[in-house]
């Protein structure tokens, strides 16, 4: 899940973000990605088509002139994702020309100004035991820098924990204790 935020202190809401994450081709299969669920404000939008790419415009219920366009993609070959939100005039089809209207207000009261897109994918099946999977986005909001992420690592510990039952003792007529203890090699 990639989650982005209009900060509170923004003057305006955002006409347009765009999310960027180069996905690790050596440690994930990328044929596995799917796309599962896109959010602005308190709305959620689940995918149904699960897919690589997706397409969806959402009416804006705060503004019914406009509407959000969303466009998510997985570039496979260099494993870059994609997705796209843009804030459409429905009279003209276009990106709105009033630089005042957007889909994502400052997060003044949360969480009106957040968002968040998430998607799955599986790594690849011969990964080693401690294998270190990493991840990071860039998140663009209209034509300003991007915001990078705090990256994201999981570790691979291919070798369920194995947990014991040591000792379990009746400490009164309707209590027990019961003594633990559990062994992880990773």
């Amino acid at each position: 899940t990639i989650v982005f935020e209009n900060v509170d202190t923004a003057t305006l809401s955002a006409q347009t973000v765009l999310l960027v994450d180069t996905l690790d081709t050596e440690t994930l299969d990328l044929s596995t990605l799917e796309f599962t669920s896109v959010s602005f404000g308190d709305k959620v939008y689940n995918i149904s088509d699960r897919k690589s790419s997706f397409f969806a415009e959402i009416d804006l219920p705060d503004n019914p002139a406009y509407m959000l366009r969303v466009n998510g993609y997985l570039e496979e070959d260099s494993g870059i994702l994609k997705c796209l939100f843009l804030t459409i005039d429905k009279s003209t089809g276009d990106l709105s020309e009033d630089f005042q209207v957007g889909f994502l207000p400052p997060n003044i009261v949360s969480p009106e100004g957040q968002g968040w897109l998430s998607f799955t994918v599986k790594q690849k099946a011969d990964l080693a035991l401690g294998t270190v999977i990493e991840n990071q986005a860039s998140i663009y909001f209209d034509n300003n820098e991007p915001v990078i992420t705090e990256p994201h690592t999981n570790k691979l510990d291919l070798n369920p924990p194995v947990s014991f039952v040591d000792t379990v003792e009746q400490t009164g007529s309707n209590s027990i204790q019961v003594s633990l203890s559990a062994v992880d090699n990773e």
